[in-house]
Formats: C-alpha cells, sequence, structure tokens
C-alpha cells in the first residue's frame, strides 16, 4: 500500500491525526498568506499589508502553540488527564459554591460573620488535592 494511501485512511479513521493535520494545514497556508503581505508591505511601503503581516503572524504563533499544547497533551498518560479534569471540576464547584457567599458580604455581612463562613476547604486546601 502506498504512503498515500496509509496517510488518507488513517485521516478517514483517527480524529485525532486529521485535526493535527488540518491544523497544520492551516498553519502552512496562514504562513504563506502572513508571508506574502509582508512581501507586499516591503515592496510597495504599504502600512497596510505591513499590519496584515504582523497580525497572520501573530496567528500563526498562536497556533503553533496551541499545536505544540495539543502533542504535549497527548504525551501524558491517561491517569494524569482523569486528576486534571477532577482539578477543572472541582475548582469549577468551589467558584459556584462561593457565589452565594459574597453575595451575602456585599449586603454588609461583619467581619466577623465573614471568618465563621470561611470555606474549610480554604484552610486546608483539600479541594485542590487529588
Amino acid at each position: 500500500m502506498s504512503r498515500v494511501k496509509q496517510f488518507f485512511d488513517r485521516r478517514k479513521t483517527d480524529y485525532d491525526f486529521k485535526t493535527v493535520t488540518a491544523a497544520l494545514g492551516s498553519l502552512f497556508v496562514t504562513a504563506l498568506f502572513a508571508l506574502y503581505n509582508g512581501f507586499l508591505g516591503v515592496y510597495h511601503a504599504s502600512l497596510w499589508h505591513g499590519s496584515i503581516c504582523v497580525y497572520y503572524l501573530v496567528l500563526v504563533g498562536l497556533r503553533t502553540m496551541i499545536i505544540a499544547a495539543r502533542k504535549s497533551a497527548d504525551r501524558r498518560t491517561e491517569p494524569e488527564r482523569a486528576n486534571e479534569s477532577l482539578c477543572r471540576v472541582g475548582g469549577a464547584a468551589s467558584v459556584f459554591e462561593r457565589l452565594p457567599r459574597r453575595s451575602r458580604i456585599a449586603y454588609g455581612r461583619s467581619a466577623k460573620a465573614r471568618r465563621h463562613d470561611a470555606d474549610p476547604c480554604d484552610r486546608d486546601g483539600s479541594v485542590y488535592d487529588v
């Protein structure tokens, strides 16, 4: 089987591979567009094309960081991912848990009363330990 056929077969079946290859293709096209606008900006001394070049180069940099972060995330083991998602859920829950307390504070509760309402997880950090 040829390498091209293997590539397209894998692209059809593997969603992660398809996502990364599409992102890399888009990165390449965006970089070419940025360089083309940079050339036009220099050749015609155009501030418009120069600023578009800088804008798209920033986008290329951001997309490169996203793709690199995706690759490093794929290298981690599954238990690490599970722990990370557990921490996210715990963090979101603690934010929503604190909302009513903050509204009570806004209505003029004293500092002494606020100390008694303190979240026990804040003292020992148990929410963030996995």
